[in-house]
């Protein structure tokens, strides 16, 4: 599996090294998940039963390439889990080694109501460009927070602003 990995990672390296993003260049990107879940249990007692829940995820992130293929930035988000909402607010600092193929990680700050935890962020994903401003971009996640760990996959989409011909 590793082994596999780093040749995907290798050849997507091979293959991008023409594109650049530039310093100066403005990243404007935005994700979003909609997901329902249903959990049953069988037995009898208090504990058997089903239970159901909507779960709704919108990010948004604005970067700065302070370097070529280097940005910084903030993140905001909301999490809807049934009648539980949650908002986050961070920054983030994503690296283009081959132009399009990305490496990032990040802080989050996430709140509700009155309590606030943090969770640290990893990605690592591709910029299919489609134009040479507008990309999709499909990436692998990881995220720790305090007792919890989450690895999953997203599709964003993301507008680079201000980038020269």
């Amino acid at each position: 599996m590793r082994r596999n990995l780093l040749l995907l990672v290798l050849m997507s390296l091979a293959t991008t090294t023409m594109a650049q993003v530039e310093t100066g260049t403005v990243l404007l990107g935005g994700s979003g998940s909609l997901s329902y879940s249903s959990i049953s249990s069988t037995g009898s007692g208090t504990g058997s039963g089903s239970s159901s829940t909507t779960v709704t995820i919108i990010n948004l992130s604005m970067g700065y390439f302070v370097g070529q293929n280097f940005a910084l930035g903030m993140k905001f988000g909301s999490t809807s889990v049934g009648n539980t909402s949650l908002s986050s607010f961070g920054g983030f600092f994503r690296g283009y080694p081959g132009g399009k193929v990305f490496l990032g990680a990040g802080y989050l700050s996430n709140s509700s109501g009155n309590q606030s935890r943090g969770e640290f962020q990893a990605e690592f994903g591709y910029a299919a460009f489609v134009k040479r401003i507008v990309a999709f971009e499909p990436a692998l996640n990881y995220t720790s927070g305090d007792g919890y760990s989450v690895f999953g996959f997203s599709v964003g989409i993301s507008v680079y602003l201000n980038r020269p011909d």
